[in-house]
């Protein structure tokens, strides 16, 4: 099922970029006994808990596609993440971050992550259960809505458990698997599983620009790349189950031409308007994409 995935999605041509480069944030806590405040744990492979655990799960899914990525637990609570998350990562700038958790009461905005989407990309799981709830969290500035498709009997299907919500971006692949630190293979399934999906190919596209340019593209353009390349699923155009669909990354050195053009877009914007600019992808996305190349 994994290898059909990779090749729908464009990963198969991304095996070497295994996460060596960049850092990753789980907002998801571990059932470890033992508060997670400040980044405090470092890999969640290392961490003494269930292997039933729901951000264990998430991780692990991260880690199939990217096994030597460094996973830092931050906490989630609004106190917390003002205290300990949000300079955590305004100082060490993880390149992603992902949520699976579904959080249904509605919440205001943390006052400075949106400076954190500069140089990382935030995805959330949209939620199950249909249309009873959704993940409330997703209609926050800073995050990236993930909802769910899946592959049966070789075609891809949109999941009817995905929680319909107006702020989905795209969807990622459910029903994978992933080996636990037992070497027991574990199947995961719901927006819990394409949600690391959709984060892991982020993480795979910064690690190249790491890589190459030595830093992270912001969310604002991996959200513009990411749509450049969408593959749509259930209703035709955007919807609020699979958002703009699911994501084929071209080859990556064609992905690094086109993301050099894509980011000279956004510094001719700065340029012209000045720092206080607010680079939306909406920006990007309104430019001719003279950056699209085909895949050789």
């Amino acid at each position: 099922m994994n290898e059909q995935v990779l090749t729908l999605t464009g990963l198969d041509k991304w095996h070497k970029y295994e996460g060596e480069r960049g850092l990753s944030v789980a907002f998801e806590g571990f059932d470890t006994g033992k508060p997670s405040l400040g980044g405090m744990a470092t890999d969640a492979r290392k961490i003494e808990t269930d292997k039933s655990d729901h951000g264990y799960c998430h991780a692990m899914i991260v880690h199939t596609f990217l096994p030597k990525r460094r996973i830092v637990i931050l906490d989630k609570s609004d106190e917390n993440m003002r205290k300990y998350s949000l300079p955590y990562m305004l100082k060490h700038k993880p390149d992603t971050a992902g949520r699976s958790e579904s959080y249904r009461a509605k919440r205001d905005p943390v006052d400075g992550m949106t400076e954190v989407t500069k140089f990382c990309s935030i995805f959330l799981s949209s939620g199950d259960k249909a249309d009873a709830y959704y993940n409330s969290l997703i209609d926050l500035p800073y995050n990236i809505g993930v909802g769910a498709v899946s592959l049966k009997n070789g075609k891809v299907i949109v999941e009817n458990y995905t929680a319909k919500a107006k702020n989905v971006w795209f969807s990622g692949f459910a029903d994978l698997h992933y080996l636990n630190d037992a070497g027991e293979l574990v199947a995961f399934d719901g927006t819990s599983c394409a949600c690391p999906f959709v984060e892991s190919q982020a993480a795979k596209v910064n690690e190249l620009v790491i890589g190459r340019a030595g830093h992270s593209i912001s969310a604002d353009q991996m959200k513009a790349f990411f749509k450049s390349h969408r593959i749509d699923a259930g209703t035709v155009g955007f919807d609020q189950y699979t958002g703009w669909g699911y994501i084929k990354l071209p080859k990556p050195d064609t992905a690094w031409r086109e993301l050099t053009n894509l980011c000279k877009i956004g510094q001719d914007l700065y340029d012209t308007v000045g720092e206080n600019h607010p680079h939306t992808a909406a920006y990007y996305l309104s430019v001719e994409k003279t950056w699209r190349l085909p895949d050789d």
